[in-house]
């Protein structure tokens, strides 16, 4: 089997980072058969950068876009798999012998995957590649939790994955989300359990912009929910139409806080509950853990976090008590950034209409002693997202 790869890297305005992630693609143990790079209307050096290094393809991309570079980037490749860089990311050096080795052993797979480790800019990046094991997987199970750990970065396709339809434009923003699932429609994805790639945190990186802006991100995800939906693929339990649905309710329930109103509320909890109820547990803890991520975004970014606390007592006040999902949500804030506060500082001394004590306390107890949301993920959906424990024990090593 042909194992060449070729590397895409879209560039803009990464002067600080290019020449280490460029280098990082270099180093590999399994060279790549060419490494690209696509200048995305870049204002500083980036451009001149990338031209004194060698073994490196330089070329220019007129229209503005990630998806466009990446696209002329494809073009210009000749490669049954092609892999892509973010250009402030880092490979370990290993990473294209792992990836590549797992398509190799699972022909079936379109894509493989590993996993990547945050570092923040001016940190030496870390790396796990000690436990190399692979894993079979299929991305629809979890159709349409965000929480699919999906990063370009991250990822290797074979060639026919490719279509016309991958390249709109309107997928700017989830486009590594809607990639691997037009690539897993009919075929699965291979999944190594290594920390391969180091992600870097800083202002400029465009995750962080995107999450700035948390109710267009949404409506992205109901747009692209929608559209994927309507794809003839089979799931175990459930069905697609309905686990669109639920994002569509999440974000009529995430407008419905603009300002309170608590009829709008109440009614969109009942029918999303209704949705949820329907579904796996584990999927709708990845599904709330998106709800709750974005609502908080929301307060945080608009400097609003004690209207945050409030909000979080509205939605459990309007919550129905009977849904199986409730003692889920509860779990869920109480894991979110400002969920323990919120708790501590709202629920005792002013106490809110929650139906039972003993998921609050238990989901405490797991905050303070770090395991968090262990009991609540089944190992069928923990292989799609590595356990935020698992990494905490990793960093402890």
């Amino acid at each position: 089997m042909n194992m060449d790869v070729d590397v895409i890297i879209p560039l803009y305005n990464a002067e600080s980072w290019i020449a280490k992630t460029v280098e990082s693609a270099l180093r590999q143990t399994l060279r790549p058969k060419r490494i690209i790079v696509v200048d995305n209307a870049s204002t500083d050096s980036s451009f001149e950068v990338v031209s004194r290094l060698r073994g490196v393809e330089l070329t220019r991309c007129p229209q503005r876009g990630s998806i466009r570079a990446r696209e002329q980037g494809f073009h210009m490749t000749d490669s049954p798999l092609v892999a892509f860089l973010h250009q402030d990311d880092i490979w370990h050096p290993r990473h294209l012998e792992l990836i590549c080795g797992a398509l190799k052993d699972h022909p079936e797979a379109t894509v493989a995957g590993t996993f990547y480790r945050s570092f923040a800019d001016g940190e030496k990046p870390v790396f796990d590649i000690s436990d190399p094991k692979t894993s079979v997987i299929q991305p629809w199970d979890i159709f349409p939790s965000l929480m699919l750990a999906c990063n370009p970065s991250i990822s290797l396709f074979r060639r026919a994955v490719f279509t016309d339809k991958v390249w709109e434009q309107r997928y700017q923003g989830v486009w590594d989300y809607t990639l691997w699932m037009f690539a897993t429609v009919s075929h699965p994805a291979v999944r190594i359990d290594v920390e391969s790639v180091a992600y870097r945190k800083h202002g400029s990186s465009m995750s962080y912009a995107h999450l700035k802006d948390p109710f267009r991100q949404v409506r992205l995800w109901r747009d692209v929910s929608l559209e994927l939906s309507r794809l003839p693929v089979e799931i175990e339990r459930g069905s697609l139409p309905n686990r669109a649905l639920i994002v569509r309710h999440m974000e009529e329930l995430l407008s419905a806080f603009h300002p309170p109103i608590p009829a709008a509320l109440g009614r969109t909890c009942k029918v999303l509950t209704e949705c949820l109820d329907r579904e796996p547990e584990g999927l709708r803890y990845l599904l709330l853990q998106s709800f709750v991520t974005y609502l908080g975004l929301d307060f945080f970014n608009n400097g609003r976090d004690r209207r945050c606390y409030r909000h979080y007592s509205l939605l459990l006040e309007h919550w129905p008590p009977s849904s199986a999902a409730r003692k889920q949500l509860i779990r869920v804030i109480a894991n979110n950034r400002p969920g323990l506060f919120f708790y501590l500082n709202h629920y005792f001394a002013r106490p809110f209409r929650l139906q039972g004590l003993q998921p609050l306390v238990e989901t405490l107890k797991g905050k303070l002693s770090g395991t968090l949301h262990q009991d609540t993920l089944t190992p069928e959906y923990r292989q799609h997202i590595r356990p935020r424990q698992d990494i905490k024990k990793d960093k402890a090593r």
